[in-house]
């Protein structure tokens, strides 16, 4: 360290004595003006240890320059999802039916995730699905929210397809509950109300008791407005899963979606909330992707996946 700064100062010095050397010079045998030579001086150091200052900044530009090459291809994306221009409205969702359903996911399209899946979730019942790992149980759900299209067949929502819906509206009918649910770097008080933006507080602390979080809630030091830190690091998984199913419940939607919505519960507050989803399923219409027989023996149809295809 002595030694970079000794030479860093050595330097400095060396072109002031260079520059009064040269300087004189000029001024003798030239007839430059002092004031000329001592602005040209400064201008010439103070120049030179400017861009000294500025090469930590390259990295800074050069990583700018890679997100931003990232940001212009997602805005030049071609989406393959195309929403109508004057989409059906939906009040409420009944029945969902896949018709002879295919899909591939489109970075491995040699591989066929669903085929000709037929399919019918009934009105008002609830409707399980059940399969090992990679017999697309999360697909149908990502399809059923229309993250993607089939490749081949149709999904129908109260018999019309899911490609004439306006997805808005579609989408505020669903309650969704995944089993890694996203909590935002905000109170549990903000994360609730992305379900209802003019929720009242009674609302969130009955859909907190409905999902068996408010207990562990109400014991926190701020309750309703603790912050929970990015991810909701601040809180346990099956805590998490327990806000996001008040989330869902709050929102009163008119279909639930839970993919292994209680698999980060314990036995006890799983059998809970499953009495509470049991009562909130009722009078609606209610997909479950699960892998414990405990999820889903109240269900009104189990149906069994194994490479896309119902056995």
């Amino acid at each position: 360290m002595s030694a970079s700064v000794g030479f860093m100062i050595a330097v400095f010095f060396s072109c002031y004595g260079l520059g009064f050397w040269y300087g004189k010079i000029i001024i003798l045998n030239d007839g430059a003006k002092i004031s000329d030579v001592v602005s040209t001086f400064f201008c010439v150091v103070m120049g030179g240890a400017s861009i000294g200052q500025a090469a930590p900044i390259l990295k800074n530009i050069a990583l700018g320059r890679a997100a931003l090459a990232k940001m212009f291809e997602l805005i030049d994306r071609v989406p393959t999802l195309v929403e109508p221009v004057n989409g059906v409205k939906v009040e409420r969702i009944n029945s969902v039916s896949f018709r002879k359903v295919e899909f591939e996911y489109p970075k491995s399209p040699e591989v066929k995730v669903i085929r000709e899946l037929d399919l019918e979730i009934l009105p008002n019942k609830t409707t399980a699905i059940v399969g090992e790992s990679g017999s697309g149980k999360s697909t149908i759900v990502q399809l059923v929210q229309r993250f993607y299209d089939p490749t081949a067949g149709e999904v129908l929502v109260n018999g019309t397809s899911l490609r004439e819906l306006d997805a808005e509206s579609y989408r505020k009918q669903i309650g969704y509950v995944s089993q890694e649910p996203v909590m935002f770097s905000m109170s549990i008080r903000e994360n609730l109300l992305f379900a209802k933006e003019d929720a009242t507080e009674e609302q969130m602390v009955q859909a907190l008791k409905e999902a068996n979080a408010w207990e562990f809630v109400r014991k926190m030091e701020k309750g309703l407005d603790t912050f929970l830190g990015a991810g909701g690091a601040q809180i346990s998984g099956g805590q998490k899963q327990r806000i996001a199913i008040a989330r869902a419940i709050l929102k009163n939607p008119s279909m639930f979606v839970f993919d292994e919505a209680t698999s980060a519960l314990d036995r006890r507050n799983e059998k809970e909330i499953q009495e509470s989803l049991s009562l909130l399923s009722q009078n609606r219409t209610t997909l479950v992707i699960a892998h414990r027989l405990s999820t889903i023996q109240r269900a009104d149809v189990i149906i069994v996946l194994s490479h896309g295809k119902i056995v």
